[in-house]
């Protein structure tokens, strides 16, 4: 089997603000009849948020939860429909699924306990491999932060960007917490990838909660 390599630069306003999926989809369609594998290259510019107020307005709902798989590939539908455009096509993308346990909510309607399915572009089925500088690899029994969008009409939630939306807690130390244990509000949450710039309390986050209430 032949591997084809294609690198796409794609930019991004916003997680839902996806284009010029349609000829990728065509591409891939052709490469599947030949029998090829696609190795697909992304870099994104997605949106920046210059501080925590601005990252939790944006995002639909704000939970610490645990990681509860190592995450599933599968090909998506990531567009919204819309039932007044009679030109709406499905966006198809690879992307990496995990189911996760709700801990604590500090924005959205989400209840302790509640297990979602959280997904990030990025992965690998059996004849598609799409490679992106901004996945951040989740683990099983991870205890992160995540700042997410749930749309209906899409049954998994999304990262709202790979860098500023996904943390984890700090600790003086460096041991973790377990994750059934309530974290303190002088708590720091870190950013997991690399190029996340934010950081801020667990109590501060409490408090955005207490505003919405």
């Amino acid at each position: 089997m032949k591997t084809k390599m294609i690198i796409l630069i794609i930019a991004f306003i916003s997680h839902s603000a996806c284009t010029t999926v349609n000829d990728a989809q065509e591409n891939i369609s052709q490469i599947e009849e030949n029998n090829e594998v696609i190795e697909v290259f992304t870099h994104a510019q997605w949106a920046y948020y210059e501080n925590l107020d601005e990252l939790f307005q944006r995002a639909t709902d704000v939970v610490r939860v645990e990681v509860l798989d190592d995450g599933a590939c599968e090909t998506v539908n990531i567009r919204l429909p819309d039932i007044n455009n009679k030109d709406w096509k499905p966006f198809y993308t690879v992307y990496t699924l995990y189911e996760v346990k709700v801990i604590e909510t500090y924005k959205g309607r989400l209840a302790n306990n509640n297990t979602i399915m959280v997904g990030q572009r990025g992965g690998e089925t059996d004849r598609i491999r799409l490679v992106s500088d901004a996945f951040v690899p989740l683990k099983a029994g991870d205890d992160l932060t995540l700042f997410i969008t749930i749309h209906e009409g899409i049954y998994h939630a999304n990262l709202l960007t790979p860098w500023d939306a996904v943390y984890r807690i700090e600790t003086e130390d460096g041991t973790r917490i377990s994750s059934d244990t309530r974290a303190s509000d002088d708590h720091k949450l870190v950013p997991v990838y690399e190029r996340g710039h934010l950081s801020f309390t667990i109590g501060e986050l409490r408090n955005y909660r207490a505003k919405e209430e």
